[in-house]
């Protein structure tokens, strides 16, 4: 029969088991904060976002309702010009006819090119990607004297970008925080469990080596380690009185010369 190599099974030290789950726990608890922060402030913003879109679009249906609007070049100068008194940085407002041709457009920081004109028939707001970023587009039917067409609001959502990067510069510099604070936390974790322990493995190494008169010292806690070295003091009474009962009487049986 062939012998058979066994390979012995891996342990790791007990301190180290603590300080991997403590830093398996913290990492966790880091991380699932992180990423509930990331996203209530996501919907925050966004929420934000979308009500902006929405006042943008009420204050231009009120001025073109209220205005002529016509291919005259001196009418479209005159609204583009109002237009860009409300245009907001990474926005884009566009104004197409009734076949969906440009009429108007007005933009700072939101090429024209990233999002094709199209018409509306009802008010309709939906998110979209140019690249790696992200648009917030609401689009309205228009309906002014001599004029039927459709409005469309680009913001660009560059908040969202400033977010993430902010968020994983969070994260790495608390990776640096959550590995001082985990050797922290073993550190407290080995004075407060090691040491009981160790205390009680060399009580046990020296009642082997010198008797059993060996006691643990500093039991005040009311732990589960604390009653363990409670139990071993007390079989070593036991022990002791049980070795002396029984060198006195065996020291009472000796015969009298």
């Amino acid at each position: 029969m062939k012998p058979r190599l066994r390979i012995p099974p891996f342990r790791l030290p007990l301190k180290v088991k603590l300080l991997l789950a403590a830093a398996l726990l913290m990492s966790g608890l880091f991380l699932a904060y992180n990423l509930a922060q990331y996203f209530v402030l996501k919907q925050w913003m966004l929420q934000l976002e979308k009500s902006s879109i929405q006042k943008m679009m009420a204050e231009l249906q009120d001025h073109f309702t209220n205005s002529e609007l016509n291919e005259d070049p001196v009418l479209i100068d005159r609204h583009k010009r109002f237009i860009e008194s409300i245009n907001q940085k990474n926005q884009l407002i566009r104004v197409l006819d009734s076949n969906g041709r440009t009429s108007l457009v007005v933009a700072d920081g939101v090429p024209e090119e990233w999002v094709p004109p199209a018409a509306a028939a009802r008010k309709q707001m939906m998110s979209a990607a140019h690249g790696a970023e992200r648009l917030l587009i609401l689009r309205s039917p228009l309906s002014a004297p001599d004029f039927r067409g459709t409005i469309e609001i680009v913001n660009r959502l560059e908040t969202f970008g400033r977010l993430h990067n902010a968020m994983l510069a969070v994260m790495i510099a608390g990776g640096g925080s959550l590995s001082r604070s985990a050797a922290w936390v073993d550190g407290w974790w080995q004075r407060q469990l090691l040491r009981p322990v160790k205390s009680l493995a060399d009580a046990m190494r020296s009642a082997k080596e010198n008797g059993v008169q060996v006691r643990v010292d500093h039991v005040s806690s009311e732990d589960e380690l604390s009653q363990l070295a409670t139990l071993f003091n007390s079989l070593m009474d036991r022990v002791e009185a049980s070795f002396r009962h029984r060198a006195s009487s065996s020291s009472r049986m000796l015969p009298m010369n």
